[in-house]
Formats: C-alpha cells, sequence, structure tokens
C-alpha cells in the first residue's frame, strides 16, 4: 500500500509539517532544507482556540486606558473610532493571510521582503522586536507593581518585589512562553478570555455611571456636548488604534489552525474582532461617563482617587479586584 501523502494545505500553513522545507533569506535566495524531525508533528487548534488567541494578542492590560482615549476624540467620535478600528483591523487580518497565500510567503518579514526587497524583511523585523519588547516590558512592570502588594508584600520593599517578579517570571511566564506551538496556549488563551471580561465587567458595574448622568443633566446633554474634540481626537485614535494592533501575530495563530480554510480564518477574525470591540467599547463607555473630563490614563486610578468620602473603601475593592483580573489578561 502507498503511504499516505499529506496534501497542501488550501489556505495558509501544511497540517504536517514537510520532510523538505524552502527557506529564503533576506536576500531572496531559496534553498530546500531536510527538516530535523519528520515525524513530529505541529499542534493545531480549532477556530475557538485561536480566536482565543488573537483576543489575547489584541486585548491586554492596555484596556483601561480606552475611557482615557474616548475623553480625548470625544463621546459620540470615540464609539464610531472604537467600531472603525475593529473593522478595519479584522479586514487587514484577512488580507494579510490572502496576500500571503497569493505570492506563496509563510511570515510577516518575508511577506514585507517579497514588497520591499531585503530593507523591508529588517525593517518589520526590527519593529516586530520592537513592539514584543516593550509589550513585556510593560506587563512584567502591570506584574512587579501588582502582584507583591496582593501578597501582603510593603511598596517600600523594593527587593521582595523584584523576587517575587523574578520567582514568578521563571516558573510561570518563561516555561509558558517557551511552548513549540502557539496552539498549546489556546486553553491558556481562554482562561485570560475569561479573566479580560471579568474585568470590564466588574468595571461596568462599579463605576458609578449613573451618579455622574445624573449630575451632568443625562446622557444626552454629555453625548451632545462632546461629540468629537477636533483638538485632542488624533491622540485618542492613536491610542485606540494602537489597541488593536495585533498584525505581527496574524500569521502565527493562522498557522496554528485546523483546516485553515479562508473561511475558517474570517470566522476567527470576525469572533475575535467582534469581542474585543464589544469589551472595548463598554470599558470605554462606563469609564468615560463615570468621571467624564476627570477619566485618567489608567481608568483604575479613578476608583482610587474617587473615594475621598463613604466610597473609599468599596472603590478602593473594585480597583484591587480589577488589578487581580489584569494580572492574568497575557
Amino acid at each position: 500500500m502507498a503511504p499516505n501523502v499529506v496534501p497542501d494545505s488550501p489556505f495558509f500553513a501544511p497540517s504536517t509539517p514537510r520532510r523538505v522545507i524552502q527557506v529564503s533569506t533576506p536576500g531572496g535566495t531559496r534553498r530546500s532544507v531536510k527538516k530535523a524531525d519528520p515525524g513530529a508533528k505541529e499542534h493545531k487548534c480549532g477556530v475557538a482556540g485561536a480566536t482565543s488567541n488573537l483576543v489575547n494578542a489584541i486585548i491586554g492590560a492596555g484596556i483601561v486606558g480606552i475611557p482615557f482615549a474616548i475623553k480625548e476624540t470625544g463621546l459620540v467620535a470615540g464609539v464610531v473610532l472604537v467600531l472603525l478600528c475593529a473593522f478595519l483591523t479584522e479586514r487587514s487580518l484577512r488580507l494579510l493571510i490572502e496576500t500571503a497565500k497569493h505570492v506563496d510567503v509563510p511570515s510577516y518579514e518575508m511577506l514585507f521582503e517579497s514588497c520591499y526587497g531585503s530593507a523591508g524583511f529588517y525593517f518589520i523585523s526590527v519593529n516586530m522586536f520592537i513592539m514584543a519588547y516593550g509589550g513585556c516590558l510593560s506587563y512584567l512592570t502591570i506584574i512587579k507593581d501588582t502582584l507583591p502588594i496582593l501578597c501582603g508584600v510593603s511598596k517600600d520593599d523594593v527587593g521582595m518585589a523584584r523576587a517575587i517578579l523574578t520567582v514568578s517570571t521563571m516558573a510561570i511566564i518563561l516555561p509558558i512562553s517557551m511552548q513549540r506551538d502557539v496552539a498549546d496556549l489556546a486553553k491558556t488563551s481562554q482562561v485570560s478570555v475569561l479573566f479580560q471580561c471579568a474585568m470590564v465587567f466588574i468595571l461596568v458595574i462599579f463605576s458609578p455611571v449613573s451618579e455622574s448622568l445624573e449630575r451632568n443633566g443625562g446622557l444626552l446633554n454629555i453625548a451632545s456636548q462632546s461629540i468629537i474634540k477636533g483638538d485632542t481626537v488624533f491622540i485618542g485614535l492613536g491610542i485606540l488604534s494602537f489597541a488593536y494592533v495585533c498584525q505581527h501575530s496574524a500569521f502565527i495563530v493562522a498557522g496554528s489552525l485546523e483546516r485553515p480554510t479562508k473561511k475558517r480564518w474570517g470566522m476567527t477574525t470576525s469572533c475575535a474582532l467582534a469581542l474585543c470591540a464589544v469589551l472595548e467599547a463598554a470599558c470605554g463607555l462606563s469609564g468615560y461617563l463615570a468621571f467624564l473630563d476627570d477619566t485618567e490614563g489608567d481608568i483604575l486610578n479613578n476608583f482610587l482617587e474617587s473615594g475621598g468620602h463613604e466610597k473609599q473603601q468599596p472603590t478602593s475593592h473594585v480597583d484591587s479586584c480589577a488589578r487581580q483580573c489584569s494580572l492574568f489578561t497575557r
């Protein structure tokens, strides 16, 4: 009986690694090399797992800055831009993968090389490194500022805070980051998405929106006075655009998808961006309507500052719970 032949993927990446693969250098030359372990199958995930990975690549602790972005753009313009950015991001993810399939390249870097030569390869590689490095630093900073407090460590005990950061990074984050296939992160990404939803739920439920609306004449009055802020709209647009940055993850997530057809990738991007738009709009609206022009860059800081009287204890608890959820949003 003839051996089974693994067919080419109908869309993006082969379901099983080939015995011989073709690689390209930044200079544009191509050569075939043997795979070190042809028997090892790449792990794949379904649409739900890929959607969770994509949502996790888009939404992190930075979602707490969306209310400030709406403050800068204006209420009406902010809601429109949240939805518009989600739509354009979804379209860009589809176009990236379809274009890569058309020119037969497997990565973001090689797609840039096919368009702009070696300069494009190095340019996008440097920018992807800066993006990933900055994200790592910001997340480690969040852990260092939050986890020691949850463990009962004083803010002045810098040495213990650094020790907790080191241990948590080496014991949890590093092993997760060393997974060979991104499909193996589907379960942890699903847990992360649950915590993201929980954090937004906490902010929506406990934000003093009703009190703010009563003081300022109702929703229609606020909306009529905050349609668009021409002086700062592009500041808010920059924040919202950055919140949806995930194109560098598109090829990894698409390659991890079982039966990666155009339809299934479209389902993944549509579900992921729809969920992201709902979460960011809910967080942005509840945060901005609660504090209006006093909205901070980190909405959680408003809960600490708004408790000057009888509400200090509850709002401090809201801040604590939301920050605990933010620890698990990456």
